[in-house]
């Protein structure tokens, strides 16, 4: 029972982090002087809150996390091996 409600909870965990990280960077950019942080940093960080944000969370919510976690398993797995393989 506990994994399913896991299962079911993680996608909406992890976009409320995305949301909140997105939304603490805006916040204190425009609140605080950010002259010091490099421009490009803020440009992509813009541009994260802005695109990458949004187009994360149908992915999230459209795959199931098992298939995500796998996925990510094969594609770790695969360049570990390529990595052990090129050193051979």
């Amino acid at each position: 029972m506990r994994q399913k409600a896991v299962s079911t909870c993680s996608p909406q965990l992890v976009s409320l982090l995305n949301f909140s990280f997105g939304c603490s960077f805006e916040i204190l950019q425009s609140r605080f002087d950010m002259s010091s942080v490099p421009t490009v940093l803020r440009i992509v960080l813009s541009l994260y809150f802005l695109v990458i944000q949004p187009l994360l969370n149908p992915l999230m919510f459209g795959m199931q996390m098992s298939k995500l976690r796998n996925a990510w398993r094969r594609v770790l797995c695969c360049k570990m091996l390529a990595g052990c393989r090129d050193a051979l």
